[in-house]
């Protein structure tokens, strides 16, 4: 008896965290070598809360571990901000690391990134984060897609890249809702 109240005690206290990103939608893909990801969720945070930290880009690394790097290297008059990352792409036994530099542009609940080719190890890309008041919290819809300049086995980019994707999307999301939570 003591047993179950125990684990009912536990289970209401972590239920609040466990139900605070709801997942309706996240999908990834890669077709001839472009990779593509889609990711809508309700997120249990205010949609200033979740501003500010999509807006914290040099503090990217902390929302997924194969971002090892993330600099803010330029801001342009009119407020767009170039920035620098560096991943850990891991797919499978293939892992290489993978540096992006793109323009972001923040407007009111949208922010839409663009990759700078000649400065990325990435031949095209673009990823749009839009979110909105939803009672009790924060739509957020992502989509991304991008295209690697380097080699990547066929292998890897049937069986483990949309798999990867999906992961590393789901961690930073699920890592933006707790910090904006201030967790």
């Amino acid at each position: 008896m003591l047993r179950a109240v125990c684990a009912g005690f536990l289970l209401a206290i972590a239920a609040p965290a466990a139900l605070a990103i709801e997942i309706e939608r996240l999908s990834a893909e890669v077709v001839a070598g472009v990779y593509r990801v889609e990711f809508e969720a309700r997120l249990g945070a205010r949609p200033d809360a979740v501003a500010r930290v999509l807006t914290d880009y040099a503090a990217y690394a902390t929302l997924d571990p194969q971002i090892r790097r993330s600099e803010v290297e330029a801001v342009a008059p009119g407020g767009d901000t170039r920035i620098r990352t560096r991943i850990l792409a891991c797919a499978g036994l293939f892992c290489r690391y993978v540096d992006r530099v793109e323009m972001v542009r923040a407007e009111p609940g949208v922010l839409v990134a663009v990759v700078l080719p000649a400065l990325s190890d990435l031949s095209h890309g673009r990823a749009r984060t839009e979110w909105h008041a939803e009672e009790g919290g924060t739509r957020l819809s992502y989509s991304a897609e991008f295209e690697p300049r380097f080699w990547v086995p066929a292998l890897i980019e049937r069986r483990y890249a949309p798999r990867m994707l999906e992961e590393s999307v789901l961690t930073v999301f699920t890592n933006v809702e707790r910090r904006a939570r201030g967790e």
